[in-house]
């Protein structure tokens, strides 16, 4: 597994070198994202992704939004089509939304979540199409 990841690590980091960012946390943001998910052993269902941004709004909560949003940001990249019981703009629009409140809840002190919810879609769109060709084995045919 460790060899997988280590394959893993080489390949964001190859596709994440043209990425055009304002900030260069905000890429390194971008790198950790990945890692985290390829990591992680649980990850949101689908069918709660309504459920969770309703429980992030509810209670204000940065932890909620952020996780939200990467996870989004993650499976909207590598794995559109797990996202498939609706538009991919509403994904897209609820990954934004939720950065966008962690910069609010942040006071604009970490703009890379501005970032992140201003040039979302660009970021999604320069990636995905070089992650393709790799990701293959990662996820089986």
């Amino acid at each position: 597994m460790d060899l997988l990841l280590n394959d893993f690590d080489e390949i964001v980091k190859n596709l994440l070198q043209g990425l055009k960012c304002s900030r260069n946390e905000t890429k390194s943001y971008i790198d950790g994202i990945f890692k985290q998910f390829v990591k992680a052993e649980k990850t949101p269902e689908k069918k709660i992704i309504i459920l969770e941004f309703s429980r992030a709004k509810e209670e204000y909560s940065f932890e909620r939004f952020q996780n939200l949003a990467d996870w989004l940001f993650f499976a909207i990249t590598l794995y559109p089509k797990h996202l498939n019981s609706c538009p991919q703009n509403y994904y897209s629009s609820i990954a934004r939304i939720s950065y966008y409140r962690c910069y609010k809840i942040l006071d604009g002190k970490w703009p890379l979540f501005e970032e992140m919810a201003d040039r979302f879609n660009y970021f999604v769109e320069q990636i995905r199409p070089f992650s393709e060709p790799f990701i293959g084995p990662f996820i089986g045919p």
